[in-house]
């Protein structure tokens, strides 16, 4: 812990990493556990729920073991999945567009290609005059 909070601060300090405007660094000490000092740390830290330990001007740092890494990415990843698998057929597609944006599709013929026929869509709103 104090080995990467006196590495942060080097580099925050160091005058060759202040030419360039808005940069943030983020240090991270990553490891398979940690001591009640550590934890104690986190606990009192700028943002204990994010893991944050230390913040200044231009760089925070963060503690996090790998398993805790790997459970958020994992839970990211299944969000992921999940919007991927989402299938939407044509029918609801279509339905979605003609509900959100009626007024840009006012007049546009509409086939149905199952039945083979054909509607205009129409609006119940006053046309906007530009």
């Amino acid at each position: 812990m104090t080995q990467i909070k006196d590495y942060a601060l080097s580099v925050a300090r160091d005058d060759r990493y202040h030419r360039v405007k808005g940069v943030k660094w983020h240090f991270w000490l990553v490891s398979d556990s940690y001591d009640d000092f550590v934890e104690s740390e986190i606990a009192s830290g700028t943002d204990p729920e994010r893991r944050l330990v230390n913040r200044g001007p231009n760089y925070s740092i963060g503690v996090k073991t790998w398993g805790e890494i790997l459970d958020e990415n994992n839970a990211r990843l299944q969000f992921v999945r999940d919007a991927l698998e989402h299938n939407v057929d044509d029918g609801e597609a279509l339905a979605f567009l003609e509900e959100r944006h009626r007024e840009f599709l006012e007049g546009v013929i509409v086939q149905d290609e199952e039945e083979g026929e054909a509607s205009t869509i129409e609006s119940d709103e006053e046309p906007i005059l530009g």
